[in-house]
């Protein structure tokens, strides 16, 4: 596989699945841009690309706030000299065990508005950029939380579930200019996000969430990442539809 001169937008690339696609597709060869609000790691996951002899830059965006998303496209645009492939991997995930008729709206909000609306703004703006050379790539970070079986967030499992119906919607939208859309669905990750869910879950029943058991069973992101790396490839132009991962 060989990313040689492919230019590679990825948001969330500061942490976890986003961070392990990013380091993996730059290790073949491509150039990436990488749009997250984690300024701190952000920082790190480039410093670790640029040493290693890869080509990437950071820039701070709120995918939640579309006039952030268009800025920071414009700019990845400019240093990237073109968009290829986007790899759509920040989100959040709170309000884990907490019933529905006790979910606080503002929680509700903020899981939509960072998952959902931000995949879709990031998708807006990243697809007038392909449409003009009519080619691309566009991979979207569902969950098996939300398509296969339910989600310990309500809005976490709906949000998911939306990523999933936007990217069959742009799959079939956007197929006649060349681009080609996948929605991957990875399992239970080592990841900032899926620790601190875990965490979080202390709250409601105590000790019984047995949190180092289910740390130590989660799966490695940098498997996910070796697969984001493939899929965005020109070696998988025939895969349609979902994948699910590990």
């Amino acid at each position: 596989m060989n990313l040689s001169g492919k230019k590679i937008l990825i948001t969330g690339g500061s942490t976890g699945i986003g961070k392990a696609a990013a380091i993996f597709c730059a290790q073949k060869g491509a150039t990436v841009a990488i749009i997250d609000k984690n300024i701190s790691d952000g920082d790190i996951t480039v410093k670790t690309i640029n040493d290693q002899g890869g080509k990437s830059k950071f820039f701070s965006t709120d995918v939640s706030v579309e006039s952030s998303v268009e800025r920071s496209v414009k700019e990845s645009t400019d240093f990237l000299g073109g968009i290829d492939g986007l790899i759509c991997s920040a989100g959040i995930l709170f309000g884990g065990l907490t019933p529905v008729d006790s979910f606080d709206s503002e929680t509700w909000e903020r899981v939509i508005d960072v998952n959902l609306k931000g995949s879709f703004y990031t998708c807006k703006y990243v697809v007038k950029e392909m449409k003009k050379n009519k080619k691309g790539v566009i991979l979207l970070i569902s969950s098996k939380g939300g398509i296969t079986h339910g989600s310990s967030s309500v809005a976490y499992g709906s949000s998911k579930g939306g990523i999933g119906g936007l990217g069959l919607t742009l799959a079939r939208e956007l197929n006649p200019f060349g681009i080609r859309v996948n929605v991957v669905c990875p399992g239970s990750l080592k990841t900032p996000l899926k620790i601190g869910a875990i965490k979080q879950q202390e709250k409601w029943i105590g000790k019984e969430a047995k949190v180092e058991d289910q740390i130590s069973g989660l799966a490695n992101p940098e498997g996910v990442g070796k697969v984001l790396s493939l899929l965005i490839s020109d070696e998988a132009d025939y895969v349609e539809g979902f994948i699910f991962t590990k």
